[in-house]
């Protein structure tokens, strides 16, 4: 099984950007073995966010990332897609309110994460690796090239977060997706070929 990663330009993207107003957070998601935390603290509703022109336009993709938030929003038009297309992998679609954009937004809700990436196979560099056969946490990834995954724990869903490392992961129906419907606002990178932004050059 082949898999992608969601790259998450932030504020640098083409298209517009979100900025979460008057945030409320509650504790992260945290592994059901050790207690680790494996993920930063939730978004809790009321989710409430301002749209901001990004590098090339102030109109949004059917993708939106922006600071105090992860992974992203989805358009209603991704998330029809997405239902329609009966793709499995997020718990529920959460609305939320854009004060300056009359277009509806959704906030994926995932389950707790069960999938590692097998950082020793892929040339990290990490310090102090848990130990957990459940998360298989360290306490600072600082470079990897191309993620890896433990496939033995995939559990048939087509878009997941991981247990170790900040990025969500999509299957090869959510690459068909895209293309079938030509959704912005994310770029989808095979997952052997993803190196994150903050890597050591």
């Amino acid at each position: 099984m082949e898999f992608w990663v969601v790259e998450q330009k932030m504020m640098a993207g083409r298209s517009a950007f979100a900025r979460v107003t008057a945030p409320s957070y509650g504790v992260p998601l945290r592994c059901p073995a050790c207690g680790r935390a494996m993920s930063g603290r939730v978004w809790l509703p009321p989710r409430r966010v301002a749209f901001e022109s990004g590098t090339h336009t102030a109109v949004p993709g059917d993708f939106v990332t922006g600071p105090g938030f992860s992974p992203f929003l989805a358009s209603s038009r991704f998330v029809e897609a997405w239902t329609t297309g009966n793709l499995l992998g997020v718990e529920e679609w959460s609305p939320v309110e854009v004060v300056n954009y009359n277009q509806a937004y959704y906030f994926p809700r995932f389950p707790v994460p069960s999938v590692p990436a097998l950082l020793t196979e892929m040339r990290a560099e990490f310090d102090e690796m848990s130990g957990c056969p459940y998360c298989s946490r360290a306490r600072i990834v600082s470079s990897y090239d191309g993620v890896i995954l433990d496939q033995r724990r995939w559990g048939g869903a087509d878009m997941f977060p991981l247990t170790n490392l900040s990025v969500t992961v999509v299957t090869e129906r959510v690459v068909s997706l895209f293309q079938q419907h030509d959704f912005v606002g994310a770029k989808l990178i095979p997952a052997r070929d993803y190196r994150p932004a903050f890597a050591k050059k």
